[in-house]
């Protein structure tokens, strides 16, 4: 198998405001990413950060490990617990964070979440 080649602007840490200084959030500590309107949640296991960039151009640069499952989420493969046949060939993907958050994919990412978690 060809090895995929990383590419040059790939990400290995998100900057994240708080007030007058950044802070460095490195991807192996995210568990997914959440998009409401033009902003995007950062969750790690127990604290939530806000950034202002959109879903399809961090997606771009992101590692193999994170997938898109729905228009609103993209998750750390790394990160799944527990998954689940839901109705209409979708799936619940319990995602290891405090809450033990319940994701619910989106039809149209059916056959890319199938292929890339060997379903």
């Amino acid at each position: 198998m060809a090895e995929k080649i990383k590419p040059a602007n790939q990400l290995s840490s998100i900057s994240v405001k708080l007030g007058n200084k950044i802070l460095l959030v490195r991807l192996n500590e995210i568990v997914f990413f959440e998009a409401d309107e033009k902003y995007v949640t950062i969750k790690t296991f127990e604290k939530e950060y806000i950034i202002d960039i959109c879903l399809k151009s961090l997606e771009e640069r992101l590692p193999e490990n994170f997938i898109r499952v729905q228009r609103a989420f993209i998750i750390n493969r790394n990160y799944i617990i527990e998954l689940n046949k839901h109705f209409m060939g979708r799936f619940i993907i319990v995602m290891n964070d405090k809450n033990h958050t319940r994701i619910v994919t989106g039809n149209s990412y059916r056959e890319k979440i199938i292929t890339y978690l060997d379903l």
